[in-house]
């Protein structure tokens, strides 16, 4: 990757930025405003002097258009970098608005979005949202982290403990929380089946439809309270299990079943590991009184930025693609 006059303006200020909210973040638990309005003024009046520069110096521009994702001229590069930008404030307000971080996290994940060159999201899934991936990854190191500690905390925990039957507690309420889940799990099955449905009738790309898929497979985790008090319905759940049955069994009959098939395994194996980390590990946690590991998010976003600029794209995309 080529440096560019972007790299020597704006990543001096991103290792700035990240140092002082992770610092702020650690030691009083907030973020705080002032270094935040610091970074934008300077994101600002970098695109300002290059814009107004480019007129009387055209190669100093040039480099950054050919090395960003959306060549072809200055002022693409500049929209499709605002764009960017306020699609990350737009999402990182609405996971503030449903209670998943802070009003801080929200508004210093929309400042790393603005101050990260548009080419270090090499791949990327949405044209207009590239920093999707920052999130990703910030998501991504915060669960291994919590998973980690949590498992490791109720190892110790179960191998401290005197009886002899503790893990065979623990087992069991292992299993019982994934039966919880099978429910659960059917409804993905059925969103991830229409999804795939419509992504072969609307002819969308594979960028797309992961992203699709992804969104669903959250969705459904995080909302997964309000999706449970469906399915306490009898009525509901043996509906929903003859639309599975007939909908899966048109599938497996139809010319999409190989890819039918490999989604339902993929979806299988990650609503596991996503449900072992943000349903049955805290759920265990909870009912044996241990306390779980707490990093300030500041601290994840400076992860999951490092994590996007060395990987030029995010975790999911390696999983998917195996480079």
């Amino acid at each position: 990757m080529t440096p560019d006059i972007l790299d020597l303006t704006l990543l001096p200020a991103l290792a700035l930025v990240c140092s002082a909210t992770s610092f702020s973040d650690l030691r009083e638990g907030k973020i705080r405003n002032k270094a935040l309005l610091a970074a934008i003024a300077w994101a600002l009046t970098v695109y300002v002097w290059l814009s107004v520069s480019r007129f009387f110096i055209p190669d100093l521009t040039a480099g950054i258009v050919a090395n960003s994702l959306f060549g072809g001229s200055w002022g693409r590069f500049l929209l499709y970098t605002g764009m960017n930008a306020l699609s990350a404030l737009v999402c990182g307000f609405l996971l503030f608005h449903f209670d998943l971080w802070s009003a801080g996290d929200a508004k210093l994940f929309f400042v790393l979005a603005l101050l990260l060159p548009l080419k270090y999201y090499f791949r990327h899934y949405l044209p207009v949202f590239p920093a999707f991936n920052l999130f990703l990854n910030t998501i991504a190191a915060a669960a291994v982290f919590v998973w980690a500690d949590t498992a490791w905390k109720i190892i110790r925990f179960a191998a401290a403990n005197k009886e002899k039957n503790i893990w065979r507690e623990i087992a069991g309420a292992v299993v019982t929380q994934y039966r919880g889940g099978l429910a659960l799990l059917l409804g993905m099955g059925v969103a991830f089946s229409l999804a795939l449905c419509a992504t072969r009738f609307w002819r969308l790309n594979q960028r797309v439809s992961t992203m699709l898929m992804l969104c669903i497979m959250l969705a459904m985790l995080f909302f997964r309270e309000y999706f449970n008090k469906l399915v306490a319905d009898r009525a509901f759940r043996l509906r929903l299990g003859i639309f599975a049955a007939v909908l899966f069994s048109a599938l497996l009959l139809s010319p999409l079943r190989p890819d039918f098939l490999h989604m339902a395994l993929f979806m299988f194996l990650m609503f596991t590991a996503l449900y072992l980390m943000v349903g049955i590990l805290p759920s265990l946690a909870a009912k044996y009184g241990i306390v779980t590991g707490d990093m300030p998010f500041a601290t994840w976003l400076t992860a999951g930025l490092l994590a996007t600029m060395v990987i030029r794209g995010s975790f999911l995309y390696l999983a998917l693609n195996g480079r």
